[in-house]
């Protein structure tokens, strides 16, 4: 992927998605204030042909618990970064290992003072700190296990 994108992620149990329609009206809310185009699958009359696709989806990979990523993408471009036509749904699943965040010793979690620079809306640029220090957090044997991230460093 390049270019820009808006996003969500949901989680489901088996053929299961929590709160797929709050999701989904995250995006579409994305989607507009980056001025993309909504894809047919996430407007609003589209939703149960989506709900079936996605329970497909699940069923096929057959995990116990798995993480939906969707992504509208511009849509395709001769640059990388200028839309020629219609934006694009895509969505990729993945496994979910609840046991990594269910310890009996408990986890150890890393606090960051960071202020999001859209929150009401999810997209690939604003998430992209994010990713870095959470990967550095998994793959390179850091003390932590997880980032939680606030403003004014506050946790309650």
């Amino acid at each position: 992927m390049r270019g820009y994108a808006a996003f969500d992620v949901a989680s489901a149990r088996e053929e299961v998605v929590f709160h797929l329609h709050d999701h989904l009206k995250r995006l579409r809310s994305s989607v507009q204030v980056l001025g993309l185009n909504q894809p047919e699958a996430i407007e609003s009359q589209s939703v149960a042909a989506l709900e079936n696709q996605l329970k497909n989806l699940l069923r096929r990979n057959n995990f116990e618990s798995s993480l939906l990523w969707f992504y509208v993408l511009a849509g395709p471009s001769s640059n990388g970064f200028t839309p020629l036509g219609e934006s694009r749904l895509l969505v990729r699943v993945s496994k979910f290992d609840e046991s990594s965040l269910c310890r009996p010793e408990g986890i150890a979690v890393k606090v960051v003072n960071a202020k999001r620079q859209m929150p009401d809306i999810k997209c690939m640029a604003d998430y992209a700190f994010a990713e870095k220090e959470l990967a550095y957090c998994r793959y390179c044997r850091s003390e932590y296990d997880e980032i939680l991230y606030t403003e004014d460093s506050e946790v309650l």
